[in-house]
């Protein structure tokens, strides 16, 4: 029983190495998909005085907005 403990425990670090290399994979190809997502979804928008404001802040507070005055004001009143 031991010996087979002793076994199991050495070959844990082989079997570590081996995912990490199917994550480096997946990550090779998921990466340039990722980064032009965040390109569109976190470009900045100059506001005055040198500010600058991710975009996606903008449509958040725009759908915040939208949706509060539709419902009127539930997320207020309620």
């Amino acid at each position: 029983m031991k010996r087979l403990s002793s076994l199991l425990l050495a070959l844990i670090p082989l079997w570590t190495n081996a995912q990490s290399s199917i994550d480096d994979s997946i990550n090779a190809v998921m990466e340039p998909v990722t980064d032009a997502i965040m390109k569109v979804i976190f470009f900045t928008v100059p506001v005055g005085g040198g500010m600058e404001v991710p975009f996606v802040l903008i449509w958040l507070l725009a759908g915040a907005t939208i949706f509060t005055v539709y419902n009127r004001f539930v997320n207020l009143t309620a």
